[in-house]
């Protein structure tokens, strides 16, 4: 309903919804004729349909998003493990060091 009433307004227009339940469509007519409006009018069971429409599709978005940044921290979690990982390799691979000494033999001892 939103929708389609502001498809209908020009610049600077207003709009009212009102939600109304109406016997006899002629006296809100009658009230709004006097300022030259335009009357659309739309079943509640229709416009609740488009809200709940609209909150699902909100709830979709918001998972999806929620996905999306589950995914990003874990693969800069893995990123983090893996640095952390090489770290500690580069710093076993320098420090220590498997080193072998020959010495030459004693004369005369």
């Amino acid at each position: 309903m939103l929708e389609n009433t502001a498809k209908k307004l020009d610049n600077g227009s207003t709009a009212i919804i009102i939600l109304a339940q109406e016997s006899n469509e002629a006296v809100l007519d009658a009230f709004f004729h006097r300022f030259k409006t335009v009357i659309l009018r739309q079943d509640v069971a229709v416009a609740q349909q488009d809200v709940l429409a609209a909150i699902e599709a909100q709830e979709e978005v918001a998972r999806q998003a929620h996905e999306a940044w589950k995914k990003q921290r874990k693969a800069e979690r893995k990123e983090k493990v893996e640095a952390f990982k090489a770290d500690i390799k580069q710093k076993n691979s320098t420090n220590w060091q498997l080193v072998e000494i020959t010495l030459p033999p004693t004369q005369g001892m």
